[in-house]
């Protein structure tokens, strides 16, 4: 190798190095693709899994930092899903935007993401897994498709005042505002302690405090469905094992 090194000019060194780092980058992009990564692209359509660098007319790719906090969340196993609503979240706003995105590709790739934020920021104020919420509102709502009497417009992500198909349920005068009910009524299921936030939640009076401090109990108090705590912890499998 040294030999060859010696008879071989500089710049033609050069030149084929730079072939060499060239042609790694193909398979690592054929690669990625096989694996259904595509270069420049993320699950949201805006930004990219992989960022591209040129240094010195040398090509290469690295993951986004933007993706980076999720790493650890990653590996949770499924033998983790929560059960108790009380409980820290363990999902980013990324993933849980990625997910509902995976399930519905109408979606605004921005206000998925707003949403996951707010489903954030509403549940740790109040102490609420916000896993839990997302998962539920996932399912109230068909990943926002409102295929039920709840129309998009109403901000109403839980199904609140809607206890048949007949009956459109709540209206909220914003996303946030009927974000922040939907964690108020699990609250108020989950536990007894008051909430930290200005009530928005108008059937919050009606619920017998603490009675329903998991998923498996929320069946036959949030909903008759026999099988709806099932539903939501299918929905949350799906949430950590991706």
């Amino acid at each position: 190798m040294l030999g060859i090194m010696k008879i071989v000019p500089k710049k033609a060194g050069l030149l084929m190095l730079i072939l060499l780092v060239q042609q790694i980058s193909l398979v690592f992009s054929y690669s990625a693709e096989k694996s259904n990564l595509v270069i420049g692209r993320n699950v949201f359509n805006s930004l990219p899994l992989f960022v591209a660098t040129n240094i010195d007319g040398i090509k290469s790719y690295a993951l986004n930092s933007y993706f980076q906090d999720d790493i650890e969340r990653w590996k949770v196993r499924t033998s983790n899903i929560p059960a108790k609503i009380m409980t820290e979240g363990l999902r980013s706003d990324k993933f849980l935007a990625y997910y509902l995105s995976m399930n519905n590709a109408r979606i605004n790739n921005d206000e998925a993401l707003d949403l996951a934020q707010i489903y954030i920021e509403e549940s740790k104020q109040e102490g609420v897994n916000h896993d839990i919420a997302f998962a539920q509102m996932c399912h109230e709502t068909g990943f926002l498709k409102y295929t039920g009497s709840v129309k998009p417009g109403q901000n109403n992500f839980c199904g609140l005042g809607a206890s048949n198909e007949f009956e459109s349920g709540d209206e909220f005068i914003s996303v946030r505002i009927g974000i922040r009910a939907h964690i108020q009524h699990l609250k108020a299921y989950a536990d007894q302690k008051e909430i930290m936030t200005e009530l928005v939640d108008t059937r919050f009076r009606f619920i017998k405090r603490g009675s329903a401090q998991t998923v498996q109990e929320l069946t036959g108090k949030w909903a008759q469905d026999t099988q709806y705590n099932s539903k939501i912890d299918r929905l949350l499998k799906d949430l950590y094992s991706l």
